[in-house]
């Protein structure tokens, strides 16, 4: 009987405990002491000069929408850059600090995650824990680098096929696959193209008026033929 009254007791002092918690801590009340979380750690404090033992500590996180951290997770945050000045609660029911350079005022000129145990009724800080975090630094904005296929920035090999006149140049070259600017035959062989263009140009030419000549020459002997034939005609009258 003693034994159940005894249980009976703990329960009803631990569902008090709670409720007094409940109601004296509230949001309004709660900071957080950085803007940005480190792995997913930050500190939360109260705006008033009273801080938080153990259990409101727990609660504190617990509104944040947090949880209180652990002290692996505090050093996985220090392993980050993550370091404050104040000591703090975390879940392993003892208090911690995280330094990175050592400093009098703060944790004693230590280096590490330093751990302070102490009386679960004092007031300390809470270091709170965000389990959605998935980067480094929560200021930071995400860099993501993606590979798009569409665009290919190998190099490519390709031919470029000039044909003028009777003549036909190619040009090979290396570039990026996006260059306008092929590499172009010589300009000594173009010039010799356009020079054979103008020679068979010349020869056309000649025949064209050689052929009238001799047309005209035709001509010329045929009506002289006939001249001569009608004076001979006149005379035998």
């Amino acid at each position: 009987m003693a034994k159940c009254f005894s249980l009976m007791l703990l329960l009803a002092s631990i569902w008090t405990t709670k409720l007094l918690v409940h109601g004296s801590l509230r949001v309004e009340e709660l900071s957080i002491s950085a803007p940005c979380r480190i792995v997913g750690v930050t500190l939360v404090n109260k705006k008033t000069t009273q801080q938080l033992n153990f259990t409101e500590a727990q609660e504190a996180c617990r509104l944040m929408g947090l949880t209180l951290a652990s002290k692996d997770q505090i050093e996985a945050a220090w392993r980050s850059g993550f370091e404050t000045c104040s000591y703090g609660w975390v879940a392993d029911k003892f208090l911690v600090i995280p330094r990175i350079l050592p400093n009098p005022k703060c944790g004693k000129n230590g280096m590490g995650v330093l751990v302070w145990r102490n009386s679960l009724s004092k007031k300390f800080l809470a270091y709170c824990y965000n389990s959605s975090d998935t980067r480094i630094n929560s200021c930071s904005p995400e860099i993501i680098t993606t590979k798009d296929p569409i665009f290919n920035t190998h190099e490519a090999t390709y031919t470029t096929e000039m044909i003028t006149s009777d003549s036909a140049y190619s040009a090979s070259s290396t570039v990026a696959p996006y260059s306008t600017t092929p590499t172009l035959a010589p300009t000594s062989a173009l010039a010799s193209t356009s020079r054979r263009k103008r020679k068979l140009i010349c020869v056309t030419e000649a025949f064209v008026e050689t052929s009238t000549i001799s047309t005209e020459t035709e001509s010329y002997i045929e009506n002289k033929a006939a001249f001569k034939n009608e004076v001979v005609g006149f005379g035998g009258m």
